[in-house]
């Protein structure tokens, strides 16, 4: 029984994936002949021999034309859901050091109560001492019966 020609299965395919591609940015889903196999998982001679390649590249063109168009129309809007993006970020930041702030204090509000000055809280804790090696010590009950 000879095998079945999937010419007509891989042509609509490679037409839906074009037609989803074509909504996005070149840079979210380029279009070339590597992408399209590999994301449909052909073989890129198989693209070339049944003629896709020339149909891949016409939907790469309408890409790039439909990304200059949105590019040019809505730089205005990007820059306004830039800097909307930019003030939300400000003030979770704001709100996060609020939170630390309080935080902080209930630290030094429970110092006081413990009879700690807080000014101790801040001081640098010194390393401690690593002058004697205790490497190479078989057991601990040795060393105190010497």
């Amino acid at each position: 029984m000879a095998r079945r020609n999937r010419c007509h299965e891989i042509t609509d395919a490679v037409k839906a994936y074009i037609e989803n591609a074509e909504e996005k940015s070149p840079d979210e889903s380029p279009l070339d002949v590597k992408r399209v196999a590999a994301e449909l998982r052909l073989s890129r001679t198989t693209l070339y021999n049944y003629g896709l390649d020339k149909l891949i590249a016409e939907g790469a063109e309408r890409q790039r034309a439909r990304a200059d168009q949105v590019k040019g129309g809505d730089k205005r809007s990007a820059e306004r859901a830039m800097i909307q993006r930019l003030r939300a970020e400000l003030a979770q930041a704001v709100e996060q050091n609020k939170q630390l702030m309080a935080r902080l204090c209930l630290v030094e509000a429970n110092a006081v109560n413990l009879n700690i000055d807080p000014e101790h809280l801040y001081r640098v804790i010194p390393k401690p001492d690593c002058t004697t090696s205790f490497a190479g010590r078989e057991n601990k009950r040795d060393t105190h019966r010497r």
